[in-house]
């Protein structure tokens, strides 16, 4: 008898130890699912920014990359493009 009341104390106490451990990673896991939904946000909100309408772009005159049209050099392979050209010239003047 007193060995099932030794192991139930051990159980006992080895489950009021262990609470604040549940309860630690219970609020970790919460933590971490707040920020894969922030992620999430950001995710989305990325891609409304990669909806450029084609109208906007041109293609680089060097490397034939895909840039904006006011754009004065490439990001791709650091050409200056048309842009800065008339832009140089207006200010020559």
């Amino acid at each position: 008898m007193s060995i099932i009341i030794m192991i139930l104390s051990f159980v006992a106490i080895y489950y009021l130890f262990s609470i604040p451990r549940i309860r630690r990673n219970r609020d970790e896991t919460k933590r971490i699912l707040e920020i894969q939904k922030s992620y999430e946000n950001i995710e989305d909100d990325d891609e409304d920014i990669d909806d450029v309408d084609d109208s906007s772009m041109m293609n680089c005159r060097v490397c034939a990359e895909e840039i904006k049209k006011e754009a004065i050099k490439c990001r791709h392979c650091g050409e200056y493009t048309q842009n800065y050209d008339d832009t140089k010239s207006k200010i020559n003047l």
